[in-house]
Parts: C-alpha cells; structure tokens; sequence
C-alpha cells in the first residue's frame, strides 16, 4: 500500500454527504418528551450545568449545555436529542474517513458509513441522547488520523490524532483505548524520528483532559445542598443543581468519581486483559456484530476486509487493532452498565470501514474493476436493509415514558412532597424540576428508599415524604408497614406509598 499524504476530495465530499444523510432522516424521528435513567440525565445535566454520574463526563456536559442553549427551538429533551443525532451522523462521515485510510472505494465507504448508522444498535440509541456518542465520534476520526499518519501523513496528523482522543477521554472514557493506537502509529514511523511528534501528540492528549477541573469546581457550589440532604435535614429544594448527592471536590470523591469506583471500572480493567476473557469477548463482539447491529454478511465482509488489509499494509492494521481491542475486551468485562451496547460504537464503525476495504482486496487491475463497484452495492443493500427493518420508533414505551412519570407524580403527590423514587424514573423527576418546572415545591431525592430510612423523621417534621417505586420495590416497602400506607397510583404498575411516623399505622391496621 503506497504512503498516503491528503484524503482525497472525493472521500471528504462523501463523508459529508453522509453525514447530511444520517442527520436528514434521523431528525425527524427524534422524541421531544424526556426518557427515563441516564437518557434522562443526559437531557437534563448538561442544560443546568450539574454533575453527571461517574466518571462525570465533563466535555459532554459542557458540550451539551453549549448546544441546548444555542439551539432555540424544540424541547430541552429534543435539542438533546438532536445533540445524539449529530454525533452519530459524524460517526458515520467518520467510518467513511477511515475507509478511505485504507484506500477504499469512495462509493463503498459512503455505503458503509449508512449501513453503520441504519445499524439495529445504533440507529435507536442515535435519537435517544447518550454519553458516549461524542467519545465515539472523537474516536473514529482520532483512530483515522493514527491510520493515515502511520501511512506517512504529515506530523500533524498524529498530533491531531492526540487531541481527539483527549476531547473523546474528556466525553467518555471509552476512548482511552485509542492510546495504543496513537502509540502503534508512531512505532511505524520510528524510523522517521518522530519523537517530539510523540510528545506533541500526548501533549495534545492531555490538553482536553482538563475539562475534568469542572467537576471539583463545579462540586464547590453545590456542596451545602448535598451535605444537607444526606445529614439528615431536609433535602436539596428543585431550584438547586446537586444530582448525585456527594460532589466531587474533595480529593477522595474527585478521583473515586473519575475512576468509576463505585461502578467497578478498573476490576473490570484487569478483567478485561486477562487472557481467558478473549474467547468470550470474541463470541461477544461476533453476536453484538451478527446477531443484533448487522446481521451475519457485513461482519464477515469485514473480517475479510482485515485480511486484505493486513496483506496490503501491516501498519495499518496494526494500528487499527491497536485501537479497538481493547475496547472490546473492556465491553466484555464490564458489567455495570445496562447499555453495554453502546461500548461497541467505535468497533461497529471500525467493522463497516474494513467491510468497505474488500475493494482493495484484490491486486489484479481487472479483478479490482469488478470489485469495487459490486462490494459498493453490497454494501447498498445492507444498508437499504437496515434502513427499512431498524427504522426506530419514537414514541416511549410504557415504562419508559418519563413525561408519564412526571405527570403521575404530579397527579399522585401533594405539591410540596419530597418524592424519593429509584433512579429511572428520579431522572425523568428531576427533567420535569429543574428544566420544565412543573413540580412545584416538590423535592425529587434519587436512590433507593432504604438509603434515607434514617432521614426520613427528619424530613417528615418539615414536609410530607411519598415515595413512587415500580411494582417489586414496592412490595418490598411493604415489609414497612408499620411506617407507609398505599396512596392512590394513577399509573399502575408503579406504586404510591406516604412514610408515616413511627407512632403512626397504617389504614386498616388493628
């Protein structure tokens, strides 16, 4: 494979025809009500500029609040939303960059790249906001950056590859796997001296990290609120921005949130690197790639793709691989997370390039002209395919409706009530608190109602305290029935208990 110095212009005009592509048919779909648990919290942290949970995810919440102000039009939820359909459609212009890193067809790759956002995991999450999808559009353009510096690209490249992955590490932590990537790329080109290249581009890397002065920082303000509500006096008020209840602007709390402590992030780390974990971090990938983004074709596609890349340019792949496994295995070993999926965007992208590099797989002039345009169509149809059978639907279900659980806790609860509910639906509470105001005087507390049961007194002296938990948590409570009675639930299965004094039995109790 000869050195490559400049993307073509084709490849660039692609790319951003894709990228109007995606965000045209993805606009249209995008929900204007709140959802519920961290889609939630990512409609609501960034516009009030609060704390989201560990890591923190400082870029995303300043990026966020950026744009949701910006952007005057739609729901705070919609413009959220909207933020998610940006990035994704940047993902897929991405896979059409990195195809052409590796010297694919132009056509191929712009199929590619639709195919990657009609994906079954991808287009979904794609109108709902998420974390991670400004990690993983830093991370295919940072990953496309090392591939084409270490094809001999300018100085430059592997420098602006550094500050991609920074901005990604400072959205999500995800994409700390392209480091071994930035560092395979420079090992290709060690003959060339490219030491303070190197440095440049790990100084360029740590620039973006600093973003996570926010959270000491913007810890230091909400303090009082959070001490408050967990030494037992009455909780935050909904005007304030405390969100978890512990800020990080202590040292310890600081790096216990970076580090995801209390999510298990660096066990699973260690878990990940442990050889006996690839086996079942390969099947993982294959079903995740096979059996719910793509269907078998594509991925097949791609793993031959790899091995016609391999024999055109070792370097190439190498940084490649550098850059994706240990993502995977990370996805494989990490367990606290309920959208795992989601830690499959970057390889998902890097499969629909490589399925795209099949163009060059085969050397003969004549074999090649045949190629290209019949992996192109190919491609076509699976994304024709995706884009008729993945087409997701806007409207919430049932459980997942958090503007319901705003108007049933409206409906349920006195005004001024401290309502504690579980995390997915406090989510969607704390939308309707602190961005729509429509909760009056009511205080949302997240968590699990046993985690206050020693500040419950307390709170009841000043204000009614209610609690709406799903059906499970609810029967469980009941084992409290000496201290909460069933109130009236106007949207069942969810349950509406009122914590009484100690002194105090419920209805019908002898």
């Amino acid at each position: 494979m000869r050195p490559i110095a400049d993307l073509h212009a084709r490849a660039r005009i692609a790319a951003g025809l894709v990228f109007l592509a995606v965000l045209a048919i993805d606009v249209p779909l995008l929900p204007s009500g709140v959802s519920i648990g961290d889609e939630a919290e990512a409609q609501t942290v960034p516009y009030i500029l609060g704390i989201m949970h560990p890591t923190g995810f400082p870029l995303f919440t300043l990026a966020g609040w950026a744009w949701s102000h910006a952007l005057t039009i739609g729901t705070v939820a919609w413009r959220m939303n909207a933020f998610s359909a940006v990035c994704t459609a940047a993902i897929a212009a991405g896979v059409v960059i990195l195809a052409a890193a590796f010297e694919s067809g132009t056509a191929a790759a712009a199929f590619a790249g639709l195919a990657f956002a009609f994906g079954a995991i991808v287009w979904p999450g794609a109108v709902h906001i998420n974390g991670q999808v400004l990690s993983a559009a830093c991370s295919v353009f940072a990953l496309a950056a090392a591939v084409r510096f270490a094809r001999g690209a300018s100085p430059r490249t592997l420098v602006f590859a550094g500050a991609l992955c920074g901005c990604g590490v400072a959205a999500h932590p995800s994409s700390i796997w392209i480091v071994p990537a930035i560092a395979a790329a420079a090992w290709c080109r060690r003959a060339d001296g490219v030491q303070r290249t190197l440095a440049a581009a790990l100084v360029a890397l740590a620039l973006p990290l600093l973003c996570y002065a926010y959270l000491p920082l913007r810890g230091a303000a909400i303090t009082p609120a959070g001490v408050a509500a967990l030494d037992g006096a009455p909780p935050i008020d909904p005007g304030s921005l405390d969100w978890e209840g512990v800020p990080p602007n202590t040292r310890a709390a600081f790096f216990d949130n970076v580090l995801g402590s209390g999510q298990h992030a660096l066990a699973s780390v260690a878990q990940a690197f442990d050889p006996r974990t690839y086996p079942g971090a390969a099947l993982a990938w294959w079903r995740m790639a096979a059996g719910l983004q793509y269907g078998p074709v594509l991925p097949l596609a791609a793993l031959a793709g790899a091995v016609a890349l391999g024999l055109r340019d070792r370097r190439a792949l190498g940084v490649v691989a550098a850059g994706t496994v240990g993502g995977l295995l990370f996805a494989y070993a990490y367990r606290d997370d309920t959208h795992i999926d989601r830690y499959y965007l970057l390889s998902s992208a890097v499969a629909a390039a490589l399925a795209a590099g099949l163009t060059r797989a085969f050397p003969a002039e004549r074999a090649a002209r045949y190629a290209r345009p019949a992996v192109a169509a190919l491609l076509a149809v699976l994304a024709a395919v995706a884009l008729v059978q993945n087409r997701p639907d806007p409207k919430p279900r049932y459980l997942e409706d958090g503007e319901a659980v705003i108007a049933a806790v409206r409906r349920d609860t006195p005004a001024d009530a401290i309502v504690v509910a579980q995390w997915n639906e406090a989510s969607a509470l704390r939308y309707g608190a602190f961005v729509e105001g429509v909760l009056g005087g009511r205080t949302i507390v997240a968590g699990w109602p046993g985690a206050y049961e020693e500040a419950y007194p307390a709170w009841r002296r000043t204000r009614p305290v209610f609690f709406y938990v799903g059906p499970l948590a609810g029967r469980y409570l009941f084992a409290w029935a000496w201290r909460v009675e069933q109130w009236p639930s106007s949207r069942p299965p969810f349950v509406v208990l009122r914590v009484l004094p100690h002194s105090v039995k419920p209805k019908g109790w002898p």
